[in-house]
């Protein structure tokens, strides 16, 4: 079954999500690793039981699809131009973003993404058909948390850019070769009463992590604690149909009664802007 595509999508370019004029040149490496040499079908059928099964809410974490040359290099290419990046900030998260790569490996690795054996393996191993692709990375491509960064437990985004597809699968690809553990930076996986982290998922070199973001799939980021001059770097695919699914009648806000973990205070389930005006005086510039 083929993918389709998100076209004609303007991404939003604001504070922490920053779109990068230049095109990465073109990769030229050949194989990216297991990704290109393995029956990407026959691996989605292979995790689906763990996937369907795994708690706190379905998930993977598959390692060894991408060669560790590979990525280093991707790592290699991005870390600087990431740490120039303007982190968004408030009381819920310090993290900045591009849906552009700066380098060819990072680009070749979110273009493999976007390919239709990928999308038929998330089928095999989720169960959801007819996916759509979206080539401009609307709040995907590189993530960057320095020193200090974080993100508070939290539901994904429901929509794509245009609001006329739901949100439906992620793909993670770590760019952290010899991340220590001391360094934070986990993905907490939560379950939706918010009284048990499930699973702690270290963000390593080459580790690719896959769920569906749903309005249960509560997830965060501890604050990092690696040297200053480092990041935790992560490649971010997203995936979407015209079928709701699990987020059919179920809402939930962006600002208040937010998910908070056991002994933080309640002002944490409020989002609240590091610059309250911030959102007013760039209003006209932002497309939605």
């Amino acid at each position: 079954m083929g993918s389709k595509r998100v076209g004609n999508i303007v991404c939003e370019v604001m504070e922490g999500h920053t779109s990068r004029d230049a095109t990465p040149p073109e990769w030229q490496g050949g194989e990216l690793g297991d990704i290109d040499r393995l029956d990407l079908h026959a691996l989605g059928e292979q995790y689906r039981e763990a996937y369907r099964t795994a708690s706190p809410w379905p998930h993977v974490v598959i390692d060894g699809l991408f060669d560790p040359d590979v990525v280093a290099q991707a790592r290699t290419e991005e870390l600087g131009p990431a740490l120039q990046l303007v982190p968004r900030r408030s009381n819920r998260i310090v993290k900045a973003e591009s849906p552009t790569p700066a380098g060819p490996t990072a680009g070749a690795i979110l273009q493999r993404m976007l390919a239709d054996d990928v999308c038929d393996m998330l089928t095999a191993l989720t169960g959801i058909t007819d996916l759509v692709t979206d080539p401009t990375h609307w709040w995907g491509g590189v993530h960057v948390l320095a020193p200090g960064s974080f993100q508070a437990v939290h539901r994904d985004f429901a929509h794509d850019s245009t609001g006329e597809l739901w949100h439906r699968v992620n793909i993670l690809v770590y760019l952290n070769p010899g991340w220590r553990s001391e360094w934070g930076g986990e993905l907490e996986l939560w379950d939706t009463a918010m009284t048990t982290c499930h699973e702690r998922v270290e963000p390593v070199g080459g580790r690719v992590i896959i769920f569906e973001p749903g309005p249960d799939a509560l997830h965060g980021i501890p604050a990092v604690r690696c040297p200053v001059g480092d990041a935790r770097l992560t490649l971010a695919s997203y995936y979407y149909t015209a079928d709701p699914g699990p987020h059919a009648g179920r809402r939930h806000s962006q600002v208040v009664g937010l998910p908070r973990r056991p002994g933080e205070r309640v002002l944490s389930s409020l989002a609240i802007p590091f610059d309250p005006l911030r959102r007013f005086r760039e209003r006209k510039d932002r497309a939605y």
